[in-house]
């Protein structure tokens, strides 16, 4: 169940809508201005968000 209405904070998991409508699960990284989705799968490379 996720929170639509809750903070997120880097560290925290996130459920993230992609444009085609799919949803996934990535842990949330925030370095300044730079936004960092992690896959908990390592055959994956993260997405950055800048």
């Amino acid at each position: 169940m996720a929170d639509l209405d809750s903070s997120i904070y880097s560290g925290d998991l996130a459920v993230v809508e992609l444009a085609n409508g799919e949803l996934m699960v990535k842990k949330f990284r925030q370095k300044e201005d730079i936004v960092i989705l992690e896959n908990y799968n390592i055959d994956y490379e993260p997405v950055v968000v800048k």
